[in-house]
């Protein structure tokens, strides 16, 4: 396999020295190119292509945004990251649009190399040259959710307060809205009806406000597009809910079933990027799909070499999303194929959403997978089989809504 190729740009010459000494150690795994402006940076491109470029924003002649709108345009395969000082927020948001991931200078080390680790090195699933081909021929592969990067970046710091988060989720009163109706929900179980948004962000806690509102965000940015069939989103985004809020339930660990509900709201991205950016693809699974009810990750499989579940990972971890939740989102289809000790999260998700399927047929017009099935052999032999009665129980009821 190829070293992946990263291209840094700053106009301070110390800047780019503490980059070079920061990732010193991953000279032997990664191919780093250093340059001081963004001409020289597109020259750089011109040459041959780049997996990643890190671009700081303020520069002469050519600043960082109009370099990464110009790489979005020309290069959309190369995952675009931007390094902004702590003063430069209004600057930064200009660039929402046109990157994929956000880092603070001055840049912790062990942050820097985790962020590139998890870009350039994702399970070795959605390495699949299939899928890079795939994502090569979206135009412009969607950027990080505007409201999520800015709660990520506030909770990065460890004196943010609740005012602040507070602050950040009241740009958008939709959102407010449905983190208010899923802290209500009987999921939750409140036992007084919380009508105050700052109230819900302490009851819920911030990291896991973060990732619900990446998915609120996920799915309103995908309603643009007037090709799309609204009611088929709703579908779609129903099903991610109850597969989100039925994984939850099957671990007992609150950090583990926080996990489990976040994996399960994005757990159908890659279908959401086949709806919205790769219609006649989603047209031709789709008419498949409806001749033979077979599931839609074998048809997926046999006609482009891989399933959505692993396109929805690649572009999260583009987006820096932890790689547990990444590995979950590629296997969830079937993760049987992939050897393994334990219940993990993607069994928790191939298990919810199977149920849920069951409990909850879609109509001719609606968002369908094809014909629900559990491996009840390999469920047994995960140590959960005597569980999956009690699953099917609460799958019956499990909430709707986020």
């Amino acid at each position: 396999m190829t070293r992946p190729r990263m291209l840094f740009v700053d106009d301070e010459p110390q800047v780019l020295d503490g980059l070079k000494d920061m990732l010193r150690t991953k000279r032997s795994e990664w191919e780093m190119d250093f340059v001081a402006s963004g001409q020289e940076a597109l020259r750089r491109l011109a040459d041959a292509p780049y997996d990643v470029i890190v671009s700081d924003l303020r520069m002469p002649e050519m600043d960082g945004m109009t370099l990464l709108r110009t790489v979005q345009r020309q290069y959309p395969r190369t995952i675009r990251f931007v390094l902004s000082g702590n003063t430069e927020l209004a600057q930064t948001l200009k660039t929402v649009p046109y990157a994929h991931q956000f880092l603070t200078k001055p840049c912790n080390p062990k942050v820097l190399r985790t962020a590139l680790e998890r870009t350039c090195n994702p399970p070795v699933l959605i390495q699949d040259e299939a899928v890079q081909r795939t994502i090569a021929g979206i135009v412009s592969l969607p950027s990080v959710p505007r409201l999520y990067w800015e709660l990520s970046r506030a909770a990065q710091d460890p004196k943010v307060t609740f005012d602040a988060i507070t602050a950040i989720v009241k740009q958008d009163t939709a959102v407010c809205a449905k983190i208010i109706h899923l802290v209500n929900s009987v999921f939750f179980g409140t036992i007084q009806k919380i009508t105050d948004i700052e109230k819900a962000i302490r009851y819920l806690g911030i990291n896991l406000v973060k990732n619900l509102v990446l998915s609120i965000e996920l799915f309103s940015s995908f309603e643009r597009p007037r090709r799309v069939r609204p009611a088929l989103l709703a579908d779609l985004q129903l099903h991610s809910v109850r597969v989100a809020n039925l994984a939850r339930q099957m671990f007992p660990d609150k950090e583990r079933a926080e996990e489990a509900f976040v994996a399960g709201l994005l757990h159908d991205i890659g279908l959401l990027i086949q709806i919205c950016h790769l219609p006649e693809q989603y047209a031709e699974v789709k008419a498949e799909l409806t001749r033979t009810n077979r599931p839609i990750h074998h048809i997926e499989r046999e006609r482009f070499g891989f399933d959505h579940g692993q396109l929805g990972a690649y572009l999260l971890g583009v987006w820096g999303i932890p790689a547990g939740t990444v590995d979950a989102v590629a296997r969830h289809a079937s993760p049987m194929d992939h050897p393994h000790e334990g219940f993990q999260l993607a069994d928790a998700l191939y298990v919810s959403e199977q149920l849920v399927h069951q409990q909850f047929p879609y109509g001719e017009s609606s968002f369908s997978e094809g014909e629900p099935s559990l491996d009840y052999v390999y469920l047994e032999g995960q140590g959960v089989g005597r569980d999956v009665m009690r699953w099917r129980e609460l799958a019956k009821g499990v909430p709707d809504r986020v």
